[in-house]
């Protein structure tokens, strides 16, 4: 109810902010034509005035498509294109869950005739060093308010040198969504491991379902509800 309440659709005057946001994690500043966080990514406050992460998709050049977008205090939503594929639809999904884990699910379509295998790579700024199927990194938080231990991982990539890589097969006619979740790790925030792990474990489908019922949830536990005879005063 809260997301159709405050719903917002195509280029909005009011600015290209996102409003989606974590407990600490949000986006100063938003770069609505990456694919991904791009722009400024902030850990209460912006960390040094970079990107989160970006997906490049086959031959890259993917811009957005305002008309097509829909923004929600839980989510954005985007379509993309590019010049470059032209035989590609792009639609993203992100969100930025309760406990600092930025998820962009991304669903690609082969508007083509034929079936084909498209690249892809994730890259970030702040993971450099191969965990297992995962980059990590340390940085320091603005002023040094805390450590942050981000992870960068995604359903169809694995790490190759300081970026992620992998591609995906799409048919003819098809749209296969993939998920690519960067969580910013703490230690006074215990749940930002544990809720990274749950996210990365999850389908695409999964993570957004979990997270925008429990968005909405939260509004509907907390918000105080009156009923007045007079709508006018209600």
């Amino acid at each position: 109810w809260m997301d159709r309440l405050l719903a917002r659709r195509g280029d909005d005057p009011a600015g290209d902010w996102l409003m989606t946001r974590g407990r600490a994690v949000f986006m100063k500043d938003h770069d609505e034509d990456v694919v991904g966080f791009g722009g400024q990514i902030a850990y209460w406050e912006s960390i040094d005035n970079r990107d989160g992460f970006e997906v490049t998709i086959g031959d890259g050049g993917f811009e957005e498509v305002a008309d097509g977008r829909l923004q929600t205090p839980s989510y954005f939503r985007s379509e993309y294109r590019s010049d470059a594929e032209p035989d590609l639809e792009v639609e993203v999904t992100k969100f930025i869950t309760h406990q600092n884990v930025a998820v962009a699910n991304v669903a690609i379509t082969n508007a083509g005739p034929a079936r084909r295998t498209v690249p892809l790579r994730v890259t970030s700024p702040y993971t450099k060093t191969t965990a297992g199927d995962e980059l990590t990194g340390i940085v320091e938080a603005y002023n040094r308010i805390t450590t942050i231990f981000p992870r960068l991982s995604g359903d169809d990539v694995e790490p190759a040198g300081d970026a992620l890589e992998g591609s995906i097969g799409i048919s003819a006619g098809e749209t296969v969504t993939t998920k690519v979740q960067m969580g910013f790790v703490t230690e006074e925030i215990e749940q930002s491991r544990s809720e990274y792990d749950d996210v990365r474990d999850a389908s695409p489908r999964q993570a957004y379902a979990r997270h925008v019922r429990a968005y909405n949830r939260w509004w509907a536990d907390n918000l105080p509800f009156i009923d007045l005879p007079d709508e006018n005063v209600e």
